[in-house]
Order: structure tokens, then C-alpha cells, then sequence
């Protein structure tokens, strides 16, 4: 199953910082899979806020 998560900003692993906001789509276990610009309301999306930094994409 995929969680998604919105926050107002993203920084990739590289560091590279991604204003939102921005939609976060993890596995159950909070593996990193996708993320998209949230340009509208999005069905069973939580919103969490502040930032999500993406540490590893394994």
C-alpha cells in the first residue's frame, strides 16, 4: 500500500531543496517512492507539513 503525505517543502537526497507544496509517496515501512508537485486536493493524502527530507532512496 502507498502512504501519501504532503508537506510544504522537499529536500532530496542530493540536497537540492523542492518548494511546495509537494506531495510524498512512501511505502508502509516509509520507504521513499515518487514525489509530485500537490496542485490540487488529492484523495487519502495526509497533510503533515514543514518538510520531509529524503535521506536514501533504498
Amino acid at each position: 500500500m502507498t502512504i501519501k503525505r504532503g508537506y510544504h517543502r522537499l529536500i532530496t537526497v542530493e540536497g537540492k531543496v523542492v518548494e511546495g507544496p509537494i506531495v510524498v509517496e512512501t511505502t508502509e515501512e516509509g520507504m521513499f517512492l515518487s514525489f509530485h508537485p500537490l496542485l490540487e486536493e488529492e484523495p487519502y493524502t495526509e497533510w503533515v507539513g514543514g518538510e520531509r527530507r529524503i535521506d536514501s532512496l533504498e
